[in-house]
């Protein structure tokens, strides 16, 4: 029902494929909720984590990669452009998610040491997600998104940030509404090595202070 009413709305747009948009807004009102009430919480994981700078350049790394390269679309939206919407659109969604999940929920879990972190942070994730995503095959969604979790979660332990947490998500996002063609794949290679490149030559500027946030997590 949520499925067909989403795709009536949006029947002709960029967002008809992306029926989990709607819920982005409860697990901000949730997240921001929680934040309110327990401002505690938040010690190690922050929006910008300690490298304010780095981190911004980091989460923007997809978008910038995707609008250079294009993404061939069925709303006959020049390829630039539409990567260029369809990125923003899904940063600014997976920061609505991530506020909750990596900026409240993994610095709520610590105490658990982090694989049972990880896991009940995927598992919850996956919970959340199963309304939204019946397409997908049952086994191969659950290892995405608690696969995702421990991924997205060492991630954020690295970087101190849910923003660049949020970076990684909208390229899941985004990864479930293209093709996955070898353009798409050779974007995704960029990227990643774009985010290394990006951690290695801060490092370097900051004299080795600065855990490299790809290949470093304890």
């Amino acid at each position: 029902m949520t499925s067909d009413l989403h795709h009536r709305l949006t029947a002709g747009t960029i967002f008809y494929k992306s029926v989990f948009l709607p819920a982005g807004l409860v697990t901000l009102v949730v997240g921001l909720l929680a934040l309110r009430f327990d401002k505690s919480i938040i010690k190690e994981i922050t929006f910008l984590g300690q490298h304010k700078t780095k981190n911004i350049i980091i989460s923007l790394v997809p978008l910038v990669v995707f609008t250079i390269s294009g993404l061939q679309n069925d709303n006959n939206i020049n390829p630039n452009l539409f990567g260029f919407l369809i990125s923003l659109t899904f940063l600014i969604y997976a920061l609505t998610e991530e506020i909750f999940w990596r900026g409240y929920l993994i610095n709520a879990f610590r105490p658990l040491g982090r694989f049972k972190n990880y896991l009940l942070l995927g598992l919850l994730w996956w919970l959340w997600h199963i309304p939204f995503n019946f397409d997908n095959g049952f086994f191969s969604f659950f290892l995405l998104i608690v696969g995702g979790s421990f991924l997205i979660g060492k991630f954020a332990e690295a970087t101190k940030s849910f923003l660049t947490t949020a970076g990684i998500h909208s390229i899941m996002n985004i990864g479930s509404n293209t093709n996955w063609t070898k353009t798409f794949v050779i974007d995704l290679t960029i990227i990643f090595v774009a985010m290394f490149i990006i951690d290695k030559t801060w490092k370097n500027g900051t004299s080795g202070t600065e855990k490299s946030f790809i290949w470093h997590f304890d």
